[in-house]
């Protein structure tokens, strides 16, 4: 697979953009990486995380770091993420309320078709999944864990960007992001009869069994189910990168448990 994610770094900040969707212009957005902010311990040091238990006042300098290297300018958009299949159209069904953690709408993707908000989701394993049709003018951006994942999220997502938004699927642009791998992702079997539940066969491929556990490779999947929708295989971009494996980079709560940072994945039309 042809590594779509190219790392960036300004003023001591790291992190990953989804080159093939930012070269078709318009668009500005990427994948945090761990490196670059104020927060400490076994948050250290660019935490993105708006939970209860998080240094608030430390991730809003964070983002203020992350989005300045980044030349990020919109209002930001969190959701409350709860591994739904759920979408919400940001402009007409939230609003966007910026760095908070008031976060009344419970969805796991957001789209959106104008400048002045950036959508933001939140990761620590689950998988970003960016969306652009370039000609329409819009944008998405999905948090996919493997509940999220099994219910086709990413593809119910972009089947409402076509039904609802003038989006066609030949010109949709998709990147795969950073999540952990199937390697490290060893699960029991509830997590592969989800998938084969919602997918049939065609999960298959990206299940493994090993003695009494499964690997199950979310990213495929994700993939898969975007190109079953008709967005080209050439225009799916993914990446090799592993939050889990890559403890230099980023944080995984399968690798450190719940008490650890948050990436964001970050996606705006300018």
């Amino acid at each position: 697979m042809t590594e779509g994610f190219v790392k960036r770094e300004r003023a001591g900040v790291c992190w990953f953009e989804p080159a093939e969707i930012l070269a078709a212009g318009g668009v500005r957005g990427g994948f945090s990486t761990r490196i670059g902010g104020v927060s400490r311990a076994n948050r250290e040091s660019l935490d993105l995380g708006l939970r209860k238990n998080d240094d608030i006042a430390a991730a809003r300098e964070n983002y203020s770091r992350l989005f300045a290297a980044a030349e990020i300018g919109g209002m930001p958009a969190v959701l409350s993420q709860v591994h739904s299949d759920r979408s919400v159209f940001v402009t007409e069904e939230i609003p966007a309320r910026g760095i908070s953690l008031i976060r009344e709408t419970e969805a796991d993707a957001m789209i959106c078709d104008r400048p002045g908000t950036v959508l933001i989701t939140h990761h620590a394993d689950c998988t970003p999944v960016f969306l652009y049709d370039p000609e329409a003018g819009v944008i998405a951006l999905v948090h996919a864990g493997w509940r999220g994942a099994a219910a086709c999220i990413a593809a119910k997502c972009a089947e409402r960007m076509i039904r609802d938004h003038g989006c066609r699927p030949e010109r949709m642009l998709a990147a795969v992001g950073p999540c952990i791998c199937k390697n490290c992702f060893e699960t029991d079997a509830d997590v592969p009869d989800a998938f084969r539940a919602s997918m049939g066969g065609i999960a298959d491929p990206f299940i493994r069994k090993a003695g009494e556990k499964w690997h199950v490779d979310i990213a495929g999947l994700s993939a898969v189910q975007l190109k079953m929708l008709g967005i080209l295989p050439e225009h799916i971009a993914g990446t090799e990168l592993c939050t889990c494996c890559r403890a230099d980079l980023f944080y995984s709560h399968r690798r450190m448990g719940p008490d650890r940072g948050t990436m964001a994945a970050f996606f705006e039309i300018i």
